[in-house]
């Protein structure tokens, strides 16, 4: 799944797929002045999970379903 957010990171950053338990299920590294990175989903169990982008500065965060 491709995922977009309006302003530029402005350092590298890290984004974590973490499950309903609180483990970290995919780690991606996202360099920096970026607008948008593309997160593996094959073999993955459906559910609910919390995606977190952090820069160190600041951290966006969202819910995904998959089904």
């Amino acid at each position: 799944v491709r995922l977009s957010w309006g302003q530029a990171l402005g350092a590298p950053a890290s984004l974590s797929l973490i499950d309903i338990q609180g483990k970290t299920v995919r780690l991606v590294e996202i360099p920096g002045a970026v607008r948008e990175a593309e997160l593996p989903l094959k073999g993955l169990n459906p559910g609910m999970y919390h995606i977190r982008i952090s820069d160190g500065a600041r951290q966006l965060k969202q819910t995904l379903i998959v089904r």
